[in-house]
């Protein structure tokens, strides 16, 4: 490992932990947010995924100008969630900030934090404003659609889930006690791409959470490191999660089907859209398998002409939907006849000569 570390001299209160992989056009920005804004209580720790491209030297220069910016460099990939796991690990600080390596930290939300963490949560998650790739415009205003603060105590995990569970995939939202951290399981989850969410979510927090309606982070969209798993991402893994939590069922439901990769119409589209295809069943779909028919059709659907698997996936939704409103009227119409046939009284038999 390579190390380019100065000490602080005194522990910090809030470490920023941000994990990359050759993202040299974006992390000098993201630092700069950070370092405009700088407190004596904070502290980052950048983990480098083995880059190939300047990272190192973006994150050097800027280590220069902060003494409270540490990098470590990894001489093999192992993953994002390794990375992420090894910076809270290294860091000093009582709460991670868990930030991602291509979005800006808004003006004064530092200061914000480091008032809040006073308060002793166990999770805080603040919200953002998702802009465009560039950076320039703004796409959503308000991530978590919420208009003031909330607190979730530790009995609420189905209120705290339905409220903001999956878009806390985006980690950047994220602001965790370390010792919350270091005390939940970890390993397991590596390689899902949302480790943070495991650990939020694989057991009742120990404290409260705080869900803060200040914009804290400005999020660069469609630049994520996990599009190109997207479809496995949707289809596997996240219901996968999911699923393991101990929610309840309704707000599993809610969250996610439990069996996606077993609708064929989800795959058609999938194909169709060119994020399906034979390699990504032999290496995501084909080691998880079921029953001989859902191989047969994985397999077939993977390996159809793309055109071909679009106009069958539009075949497909208009057939449902055809069938979902047959369905539906004719569910109606029985239960007006029904009702209709108890509101008429029955002819006394008595009276029929």
């Amino acid at each position: 490992m390579l190390e380019c570390e100065l000490v602080s001299p005194t522990g910090p209160k809030l470490s920023i932990c941000i994990p990359t992989r050759n993202r040299a056009s974006f992390i000098g920005a993201t630092l700069e947010s950070i370092i405009t804004q700088w407190s004596p209580d904070c502290e980052i720790v950048v983990v480098d995924g083995a880059s190939h491209d300047e990272t190192e030297n973006v994150v050097a220069a800027w280590a220069n100008r902060c003494g409270r910016l540490r990098y470590v460099k990894r001489e093999v990939s192992e993953g994002f969630d390794r990375d992420l796991d090894q910076a809270v690990e290294l860091a000093s600080g009582e709460y991670c900030w868990l930030m991602s390596d291509d979005d800006f930290i808004r003006s004064g939300a530092v200061a914000r934090v480091l008032e809040v963490v006073a308060q002793n949560y166990s999770l805080i998650v603040g919200n953002a404003e998702i802009r465009d790739v560039y950076m320039s415009a703004t796409t959503q205003e308000n991530f978590l659609e919420i208009v003031s603060d909330r607190v979730f105590n530790e009995t609420e995990l189905d209120q705290l889930f339905d409220q903001c569970g999956l878009k806390l995939c985006y980690m950047g939202c994220v602001i965790i006690r370390r010792d919350v951290w270091m005390g939940r399981s970890r390993h397991r989850y590596f390689g899902s791409y949302f480790v943070h969410l495991a650990v939020i979510f694989q057991e009742p927090l120990p404290g409260s959470t705080l869900l803060m309606s200040s914009r804290l982070v400005s999020v660069r969209g469609g630049n994520q490191s996990w599009l190109a798993k997207h479809f496995e991402l949707e289809m596997i893994i996240l219901p996968g999660l999911v699923w393991s939590f101990p929610l309840s069922e309704a707000v599993q439901r809610r969250a996610s089907s439990a069996r996606p990769w077993a609708r064929f119409g989800l795959l058609l589209r999938g194909r169709g859209d060119g994020l399906y295809s034979l390699p990504i069943y032999f290496e995501s779909f084909r080691p998880r398998h079921w029953s001989r028919l859902q191989i047969i059709g994985h397999v077939l659907i993977a390996g159809l002409p793309m055109p071909i698997a679009y106009v069958l996936s539009l075949l497909h939704h208009l057939l449902t939907r055809i069938y979902t409103s047959t369905r539906n009227r004719l569910s109606r119409f029985v239960g007006a006849h029904f009702l209709n046939s108890l509101a008429v009284p029955k002819r006394d038999k008595r009276n029929i000569q």
